[in-house]
């Protein structure tokens, strides 16, 4: 019933914006641009039916839309798409366009962090057309705008723009002409400073997140922040590799190519295409040619481009390493001849006949506009009844189903209050003395009375016992204490100051855990008592906030305490609250 409500709505939406707009080209609806706009970026997806120039076309007609040109937001979508496309036809003059147009706009809009990184795109463009010391000194320009901030934003954008640089480096030719001021030497030793400044960046902000925090929603949650550092961090490795190895320094490139295979990145076929060119300088044939060998399997026939010319440059190296003399010769010919047809691509592409296609775009856009007026009527009055009609049985459907979900959460909150008063009874019938897993209810009431917070810092002495104990009499000792104590309630109590208040191994308390209780860890553990200490707040704590229970509680931020709490109850701390003061009532 849902799918087919969704069903009917999307096509009475395409509806009327194909009546209205000729193809989302014209009217003013924000739905139909929107449309338009998925359409045209579905042209860019890597697809058999990729087709970067009808993309193109949609974009420019969006362009000189009168909505567009009064609407800041859609304006600057539809650069970004055009300098996507632009980006990924190889189409640089067309690129630098549309980049300067967006980065003048966001600059317009006082949002300098992306117009630095849309400038920084716009250097490493500059170096691909020749121009080649107004592109770097661009991109200098934008990293030393970016580079000294600490908020996140800038952060990713100067990370980029430093990547950016090092390619426009890299990718110098490595023999200079008369004019150069920069030797070979040279350039392998920028690559170097900038990528260990690179690599320092992150380490900043691995070390430091907090300091970064700005709210960007670019912004990696608190466990993604490795996987985001570890996959940039990578990449200056490649680079850092490929210029020790281009200077002669071995030890130094070894060192940076085992660093770059350690990392997730690194063993990626992706990742191991980066250091191919690495392993190549440094003789190491043999991985290299297995890598090239899973790219071709992988490529089949595709072999008309820049990526292969460099293999073949790699197969004849080392089979002239290896003494095979003929084959070395074989690739040599084989490299001569697809760099030239590779060139000769490149230039067909630059010079295709694009007005003879914008023509025939044209005239095909006028058909179907002709086509639209002639039913235009008749369309309008079909699509505004199956919209009332929709608008009708959505309504229906989404106040059942609200209807639905406020039942399944009363009853919840029901069945976990009948829960804790049940613990709170079991509780009053036990010996004070007793503080042991069952006990936790009591210990939370009298937690929130006296305010008390666990010392961390100051463990209590090492118990010789405890190396008698079995695993399940000392995750009961261990738990016992815990909820004595109420360490939970420290931020800083984790498996690390766990291990040193009881002056265990972590191989000994895991084991505790994992084998001695329902618990497979400590830090499921003392997460759930966490949770039942608030869901205990929450239920007699109306003055506090949900900010405050999650503090008082142990966790260190709001998030993920909510995202703790929703996947153990299944019902947000919002809507426990709710629901607790509505049966309540």
């Amino acid at each position: 019933m849902k799918k087919l409500l969704y069903l009917i709505l999307y096509i009475a939406v395409l509806t009327v914006a194909g009546c209205s707009g000729g193809s989302g080209m014209k009217g003013d609806s924000s739905s139909g641009f929107s449309i338009t706009l998925e359409r045209a970026k579905g042209y860019t997806y890597p697809t058999d039916t990729l087709n970067l120039d009808t993309a193109r076309q949609m974009a420019l007609a969006l362009l000189e839309h009168d909505s567009v040109k009064t609407d800041v937001g859609k304006r600057m979508d539809l650069l970004r798409l055009l300098t996507d496309v632009a980006r990924m036809g190889l189409d640089y003059e067309e690129q630098v366009k549309w980049a300067s147009q967006l980065a003048m706009l966001c600059r317009e809009q006082g949002d300098e962090t992306e117009a630095l990184r849309t400038e920084s795109e716009i250097g490493i463009v500059l170096t691909h057309l020749g121009q080649r010391w107004e592109g770097l000194a661009m991109l200098d320009k934008s990293i030393a705008r970016l580079e000294p901030q600490r908020h996140f934003a800038e952060l990713d954008a100067c990370i980029i723009a430093m990547k950016r640089k090092l390619t426009a480096l890299s990718l110098l030719p490595s023999i200079t002409m008369p004019e150069d001021s920069v030797t070979s030497e040279l350039r392998y030793h920028s690559i170097i400073s900038l990528a260990e400044r690179f690599v320092a960046k992150l380490d900043d902000y691995e070390q430091h997140p907090d300091d970064y925090a700005d709210g960007s929603p670019q912004q990696p949650d608190s466990d993604e922040v490795a996987g985001y550092c570890d996959f940039y961090r990578s990449q200056a490795y490649v680079f850092l590799a490929q210029a020790y190895a281009s200077t002669g320094n071995r030890k130094e490139a070894e060192k940076y190519t085992r660093m770059f295979g350690q990392s997730d990145f690194g063993q990626t076929l992706n990742g191991r295409s980066a250091i191919t060119e690495t392993q190549r300088l440094l003789g190491d044939y043999d991985k290299m040619l297995a890598t090239y060998d899973e790219i071709d399997r992988q490529a089949g026939d595709d072999t008309l481009n820049t990526n292969y010319v460099r293999q073949l440059r790699g197969r004849a190296e080392a089979a002239e390493a290896r003494g095979q003399h003929a084959l070395s010769q074989h690739y040599w010919q084989r490299h001569s001849a697809l760099s030239e047809a590779v060139n000769d691509q490149l230039q067909a592409s630059e010079a295709h006949d694009y007005a003879a296609r914008y023509h025939a775009y044209e005239q095909q856009m006028e058909i179907q506009q002709r086509e639209a007026e002639a039913s235009r009527n008749a369309i309008i009055a079909v699509a505004a009844l199956i919209v009332a009609l929709l608008a009708i049985g959505f309504a229906v459907y989404y106040f059942r189903q609200q209807r639905i979900i406020r039942h399944k959460n009363r009853v919840l909150v029901e069945q976990m209050t009948e829960a804790v008063e049940y613990k709170r009874m079991m509780l009053d019938g036990r010996n004070q003395g007793d503080r042991s897993l069952d006990s936790f209810g009591e210990s939370e009431v009298q937690g929130k009375a006296t305010g008390r917070r666990p010392q961390v810092g100051n463990p209590v002495p090492s118990i010789p016992s405890l190396d008698t104990m079995s695993t399940d009499e000392l995750s009961q000792h261990i738990r016992s204490v815990i909820i004595r104590e109420r360490l939970y309630l420290s931020t800083q109590f984790d498996r690390q100051a766990a291990i040193d208040y009881f002056h265990l191994s972590k191989e000994r308390i895991g084991a505790a855990f994992s084998q001695g209780s329902e618990f497979p860890t400590i830090a499921d553990f003392i997460n759930h008592c966490r949770l039942e200490y608030a869901k205990e707040l929450l239920a007699v704590s109306p003055e506090m906030t949900v900010d405050d229970i999650a503090s008082a509680s142990g966790f260190g931020t709001r998030r993920t305490f909510s995202r703790l709490f929703k996947e153990r109850y299944s019902i947000t701390p919002t809507e426990y609250r709710n629901q607790n003061k509505d049966a309540g009532n």
